[in-house]
C-alpha cells in the first residue's frame, strides 16, 4: 500500500480544504460546496486557530457528518427492527467510520503532515474490526419489541441517572481546554 508508509511520512502537497484551494484540483466538488459551504468567525474557532482560516468558505463537514450519521443511523434501525442483525450493526460502521475516514481529508484544521492521518488509519481499522465481530452475532433471534423495552427502561431512577450522567460529562467536557472568555457588565451611565 503505497498510500500508507510507517511512520507516517510527511505529505508533499498542501493543503487543499479551502474552497479556494479546492477549485484547482477538484472543481467539481468546489462547485458543489460553492453555495453550501461554512465560514467560521472569530479566532476562538479551530479551522482559524489551527489553520487561520476565519472569514473563509470551508467544506462543511460538521453539516455532512450529521447528515452521514443521520442515515447510517436510521438504515441500522430499520434493519435491527427487520431482525437483519448483521446489516444492523455493518450499515452503521461501514458509513460512520468510513465517512471519518473520508471527512478527514475534508476537514479545514490541521491534522498533521502525513498523507493519511492516524485518524483514517484508526478508521480503518475500526471498520475491518467490527465487521469481523459481527460473525460473532446470532443469524436469528426474537424479534425486537420497542413497547417492551420502553416499558422497562422508561423508569425514573434510570431516567435520572442518565441526567446526572448527563450532567457529570457535560461539566467535565464542555469546557474547553483550548480557549477561555471573560463575562463582564457595566453600568451605562446616561441610562441610570
Amino acid at each position: 500500500m503505497s498510500f500508507l508508509r510507517w511512520p507516517l511520512q510527511p505529505s508533499r502537497t498542501p493543503s487543499l480544504k479551502p474552497l479556494a484551494g479546492l477549485r484547482a484540483a477538484s472543481p467539481g466538488l468546489a462547485k458543489l460546496f460553492r453555495r453550501f459551504n461554512t465560514v467560521f468567525h472569530g479566532e476562538t474557532k479551530k479551522a482559524a486557530y489551527a489553520s487561520g482560516l476565519d472569514e473563509e468558505p470551508l467544506i462543511p463537514v460538521q453539516a455532512l457528518t450529521s447528515i452521514v450519521f443521520t442515515i447510517s443511523g436510521i438504515l441500522g434501525l430499520s434493519f435491527f427492527f427487520a431482525q437483519s442483525w448483521r446489516l444492523a450493526i455493518l450499515v452503521p460502521v461501514v458509513g460512520t467510520w468510513g465517512w471519518r475516514a473520508i471527512a478527514e481529508s475534508l476537514r479545514a484544521d490541521h491534522r498533521g503532515d502525513s498523507r493519511i492521518s492516524v485518524y483514517q488509519v484508526m478508521s480503518l481499522i475500526a471498520i475491518v474490526y467490527l465487521s469481523a465481530c459481527t460473525y460473532l452475532l446470532p443469524s436469528s433471534g426474537p424479534a425486537p419489541d420497542l413497547l417492551l423495552a420502553l416499558s422497562q427502561t422508561a423508569t425514573l431512577p434510570l431516567f435520572l441517572f442518565l441526567q446526572g450522567l448527563w450532567l457529570l460529562l457535560f461539566l467535565f467536557y464542555g469546557r474547553s481546554q483550548v480557549t477561555a472568555s471573560v463575562v463582564s457588565f457595566h453600568v451605562v451611565a446616561e441610562r441610570t
